[in-house]
């Protein structure tokens, strides 16, 4: 049972009139258990469950991120059913922002790129009619560049902070009327995260009248330069850590260094800070070796394709984490794409029909995998591929 948040007025009037010091100092803000059930919809249509995979109860998340920039809402939409059956129960949007520059001011949308907040809607009332959670999060990237978020140095930190939380903020008041379970206010802008006080009155301001979970997303180096974790509800962390430098190493190997080298550490964290940690974007392409430095998606010269060793750095992570969920919240895998290169040629992230994809069902589905191959769900070679 999460303790109630601390909503009293003065703790929301602070956004306007108190000095730095003193938001620093404010509370911890933690949320309350919302009531479930559904909310009416317009006479004749179906009506949209609230949190109907349970999260807000406590329930851990098997999630994937939907798509990437430019995803089509109308194809992410046919998959959700599918999900669900795999036993997926949180899907992720990214909401896709930009900047010009490393040191550019203003944040930008995409009219071809940003999801339109009329699909944003759509699409989130599409997954809870399907059972599943959402969270929304909001993606700063830069314009033209393969540059990461990390390193931007906008010239006027204020201004910038301007821009960007009237962003953040207008993707919470969407968020609030439509349930939205989990809120994340950003995503490794680790060169930003010294900037306590401003990050406070965002936390703050994304809370007011939010019912959900709200977090924040940084890489595991980052995390340890963050003092206002605590206003959030969830840590979230992007684990992209090297298991292993050579090809095929085995799941044990893979499970003893997730076990060894790098859950305590989270764990470390999550009990010092007294927040759960969330894997909020973990992913493998299915590549030889895609273990070692598993975020570099481009590759030099991109090696064969291996939907093993793919599915195995995903049972790695499932089996190494299990009996984790005193302080782990669950797992988020980067990506579900609706449509990607025929496997086993596809060399992407995306699980979506390899093996991977084989080792969700057999781990998180409710469903026996005979009966989900007899639905069509997954085709009957996972059978042969989980054995």
């Amino acid at each position: 049972m999460r303790r109630v948040r601390l909503r009293a007025a003065v703790a929301v009037a602070a956004l306007a009139v108190a000095a730095p010091a003193a938001l620093a100092a404010a509370a911890p803000a933690v949320h309350s258990q919302r009531a479930a059930g559904p909310a009416a919809g317009p006479l004749g249509q179906q009506a949209i469950p609230r949190d109907p995979a349970g999260l807000l109860k406590g329930a851990q998340i098997h999630g994937v991120i939907l798509g990437a920039p430019g995803s089509k809402p109308e194809d992410l939409k046919r998959e959700l059913p599918r999900l669900r059956a795999l036993g997926v129960n949180m899907v992720t949007i990214y909401i896709y922002a930009w900047m010009d520059s490393l040191t550019s001011l203003e944040v930008r949308y995409d009219h071809a790129l940003t999801i339109k907040d009329a699909d944003l809607k759509d699409l989130t009332n599409a997954a809870h009619r399907a059972g599943l959670a959402v969270k929304y999060a909001p993606i700063i990237k830069i314009r033209n560049d393969q540059t990461w978020r990390g390193h931007i140095a906008p010239t006027n930190v204020a201004r910038w902070f301007s821009y960007y939380d009237s962003m953040v903020l207008h993707y919470s008041r969407i968020a609030r009327p439509l349930n939205v379970e989990v809120f994340s206010i950003g995503s490794e802008l680790s060169s930003m995260h010294k900037y306590t006080d401003q990050w406070i009155r965002l936390a703050l301001a994304a809370n007011k009248g939010y019912l959900g979970i709200t977090t924040y997303m940084a890489t595991p180096a980052g995390m340890k330069g963050i003092a206002w974790f605590r206003y959030v509800d969830v840590i979230s962390t992007s684990p992209y850590y090297t298991l292993s430098s050579k090809s095929h190493p085995s799941i044990g190997e893979l499970v003893y260094v997730w076990q060894h080298s790098y859950l305590p550490t989270l764990k470390a964290i999550s009990l010092k800070e007294r927040r759960k940690i969330l894997m909020a974007e973990i992913g493998y392409a299915s590549v030889v070796g895609t273990t070692y430095k598993p975020a570099l998606a481009y590759r030099s010269p991109q090696p064969p394709a291996s939907e093993s060793e793919q599915a195995n750095a995903y049972e790695a992570l499932i089996r190494a984490t299990k009996g984790s969920e005193s302080w782990m919240r669950g797992i988020v895998w980067w990506n579900y794409a609706a449509y990607s290169g025929a496997p086993p040629l596809d060399t992407s992230y995306s699980m979506r029909l390899k093996k991977a994809e084989c080792v969700l069902a057999r781990y998180w589905s409710k469903q026996s995998l005979v009966s989900l191959v007899r639905t069509g769900v997954v085709p009957a070679a996972c059978q042969a591929r989980t054995t």
